[in-house]
């Protein structure tokens, strides 16, 4: 979904330069401070599952070298429950696992290195209490539970050990939906988080920013503050970060730095637009994949589009009072076809079919498959994934006018 050419950027300019003569058709809207959009949060799925993908993991580093402040989240907003210093921390599902502490790696074992039972040293109304008794304790750790906080000790994968080991007899069993945390330095438990009445979030502390590994031996950092939840018995985790801040994340890798100032503008107008049309509903609005805009955090920001995002803030495109569905692409052929034709759905009156025949910069490719590399490619996709058989065939119903003939 990387911009290359300078001809859908053109098509957005000329509609922010036709809004005066057709306001009743798509316009730029701009939104106040006074009105909310200050404190405008887009939600990133960045571990999630939905009918197009699934990106979810059973356990992930995260790093920041400013520490932690770790709380709540209620919808766009962030409370405090305590700090802890710890610069590299990884998260998994409250159950027994094998867990590579330095590599953030792991998955469910019965006979791992992390266990999920747990013996209680005592109750207290503070983090700062609770940890003071668990740290007297080699083996001690803070539980975050509903209406406190606990000091335990003996974390392992046999229960009756924690039985035997336990002072007072107190042992207490896996939390359905609760998380454990770990020290990847030491790969020694911090805390569990066990109040599933509430959000469990994380951020970095001074405003810094949260290093996450992205499965291809990189890591990408990235601003605003995370929810983590076990969906399925793995981490589903959402980034909450200002639309701002996204839009200039965005714009680094989608359109960089080497179309002119105008046609910047135009697009981050597509860009800030695109996350406002809540894509996947309500839990978040966008995923970072090409399934919606590529959202890479802080990689390859420049003054430069930072400046233009500052210049436009605000701004976005609407059709009725409401953000538009700012479809983009890197090439289009020559012509783009209309929504009800490409999705079958509806009609979208500004989602039609525009030629471009004109254009001599268009991208003109053509792939060739074997049968059987066409049959492994669809069956690849999750919407095919239950084929069977090596009889596939393939049947021409219908072409829209922007289909060439076969």
């Amino acid at each position: 979904m990387r911009l290359a050419n300078r001809r859908f950027v053109a098509f957005v300019l000329a509609i922010v330069f036709c809004i005066g003569t057709f306001n009743a058709f798509l316009s730029v809207k701009e939104v106040s401070a006074e009105g909310g959009y200050k404190d405008r949060i887009v939600r990133v799925g960045m571990y999630v599952s939905t009918s197009l993908i699934d990106t979810r993991r059973f356990s992930a580093k995260n790093t920041s070298s400013t520490g932690f402040d770790i709380g709540y989240a209620s919808g766009s907003n962030f409370s405090t429950a305590f700090s802890i210093s710890s610069k590299s921390i990884v998260i998994l599902p409250h159950v027994n696992a094998s867990v590579n502490a330095s590599t953030g790696n792991g998955s469910p074992s019965e006979n791992g290195n992390i266990g999920a039972y747990s013996a209680v040293i005592g109750a207290f109304s503070s983090w700062s209490a609770a940890h003071n008794a668990a740290s007297a304790f080699p083996d001690g750790f803070v539980a975050v539970v509903k209406g406190g906080f606990e000091a335990r000790r003996f974390p392992s994968t046999n229960a009756q050990t924690v039985i035997e080991k336990s002072n007072n007899g107190i042992v207490t069993a896996p939390v359905s939906g609760g998380l454990t945390v770990l020290d990847s330095n030491t790969g020694k438990i911090l805390f569990t988080f066990e109040d599933t009445s509430r959000r469990f979030a994380l951020r970095a502390r001074n405003g810094g920013t949260v290093a996450l590994p992205t499965g291809e031996s990189t890591v990408r950092n990235y601003y605003g503050f995370f929810e983590y939840s076990v969906s399925g018995g793995k981490l589903k985790m959402i980034n909450c970060v200002p639309l701002e801040m996204y839009t200039k994340c965005v714009m680094s890798v989608e359109i960089g730095t080497n179309f002119s100032a105008e046609n910047r503008k135009a697009f981050s107008l597509l860009v800030r637009t695109f996350a406002m049309a809540c894509k996947h509903g309500s839990d978040f609005n966008v995923c970072p994949t090409t399934c919606c805009q590529v959202y890479p955090g802080t990689y390859r920001m420049s003054e430069s589009n930072n400046a233009i995002v500052d210049a436009t803030r605000g701004m976005y495109l609407t059709y009725n009072g409401s953000p538009i569905s700012a479809q983009y692409h890197i090439s289009n052929g020559g012509a783009t076809c209309s929504a009800l034709a490409a999705w079958g759905s509806r009609s979208v009156p500004y989602l039609t079919t525009v030629f471009q025949e004109e254009d001599k910069e268009g991208i003109k490719w053509e792939h060739t498959y074997t049968k059987q590399e066409f049959y492994e490619y669809i069956k690849s996709r999750k919407a095919f994934s239950s084929l069977s058989g090596k009889n596939l065939s393939m049947k021409i119903l219908s072409t829209d006018r922007t289909t060439p003939t076969l």
